[in-house]
């Protein structure tokens, strides 16, 4: 094969977190925005990576006699591109041999939102590097292909539950526990119509987390039982998701989001987000992630109402929906026609 174009979900949070930090269970789906990588051979054996959605803040440059300097540390971007490069440095040692190669990446997911781009991009490198060397890879090893790489990257802190969902597709109910994460995949759920919402600030997660866990030190009784009321949520609203209960799945997320904001992870920009999209007739509306910014996520058949509530508000609405499919080779115009989903995205 001389070219291949894959692609894989995004991954967003329905129920569940924070609570799922102190072992209680999260309801996390992969959305039907996606990443996609196109590799082509090449006739020496040079690597090319063509990072078309690669973002890089805060970028800061100086002026002098020397000209222009860059001051920026661009260890972010080396992070960014080892998501490419250690599936291919994978499939190249399974293979026994290296081949050169054209890498694009593209991306309806936008980076740094919490939304699994890297997991989406390592995925579908992954698939892509399998298909293009014939290893036959199955999504198992995939998976652990980019569990690994993600390990790497992320220095061990990293849960694999966007990697689960890049690969696998579906709806999961995910647990931490000492004894290691478990899974539990949600058979046959429906493409929920969901509208997310980028608040347009970057948010830290990692404060977040830190601000509920000194919470619950300072008040054990009354934060634990919010924390074990967003569990039940979570297992509650598994069985409303399987079921297509539409509007029992948004009542819940709105139970969820008074829970959250009683955490105090709620900002004003993503609160006003979530109130503008249940005035557009959102079933439900929530934040989506540890929440400090990025982005809120809601349930709503009226997509396009709810779409034009969020960007009145001064969001970035993504319309999308649960996508039972994960990673999956693309329809390539070498060989089949191109997918439409395709064209639009690679702008061919």
């Amino acid at each position: 094969m001389d070219v291949v174009t894959t692609s894989a979900p995004g991954k967003a949070f329905l129920f569940g977190e924070h609570a799922v930090v102190h072992g209680e269970p999260a309801l996390a789906i992969a959305i039907s925005t996606r990443s996609f990588i196109t590799m082509q051979k090449r006739a020496d054996s040079k690597v090319n990576i063509l990072a078309k959605d690669l973002s890089i803040r805060n970028l800061q440059v100086s002026y002098g006699e020397r000209g222009v300097e860059f001051d920026t540390d661009y260890s972010s971007v080396q992070d960014a591109l080892a998501f490419v490069r250690l599936p291919m440095q994978a499939a190249f040692a399974d293979a026994g041999k290296e081949i050169g190669l054209d890498i694009t990446t593209t991306s309806d997911l936008l980076a740094g939102t919490g939304l699994g781009s890297s997991a989406s991009i390592s995925v579908a490198t992954a698939l892509a590097a399998s298909e293009m060397m014939n290893l036959g890879w199955d999504n198992n090893k995939i998976f652990e292909v980019c569990r690994e790489t993600k390990f790497k990257v992320e220095r061990g802190a990293a849960s694999a539950t966007d990697i689960s969902l890049a690969t696998f597709g579906g709806v999961c109910l995910y647990r931490k526990s000492n004894k290691g994460d478990t899974t539990e995949k949600i058979e046959n759920a429906p493409p929920l119509p969901l509208v997310i919402g980028y608040s347009g600030t970057a948010g830290k997660s990692e404060e977040m987390v830190r601000h509920v866990m000194r919470l619950r030190e300072k008040y054990p009784e009354e934060v634990s039982e919010i924390i074990r009321a967003i569990g039940r949520i979570s297992l509650r609203g598994a069985k409303a998701v399987a079921e297509n209960n539409l509007a029992e799945v948004g009542e819940l997320m709105n139970i969820n989001q008074g829970l959250l904001d009683a955490l105090g992870v709620n900002t004003l920009k993503l609160s006003e987000l979530i109130y503008a999209a249940r005035q557009a007739r959102a079933l439900g509306a929530k934040i989506s992630g540890a929440g400090g910014g990025k982005c809120m996520i809601c349930l709503a058949p009226e997509q396009e109402l709810v779409k034009s509530a969020i960007e009145m508000y001064g969001g970035t609405p993504i319309v999308t929906s649960i996508s039972k499919d994960g990673a999956r080779v693309e329809k390539h115009k070498t060989s089949i026609e191109i997918s439409e989903e395709s064209k639009k995205v690679l702008g061919v």
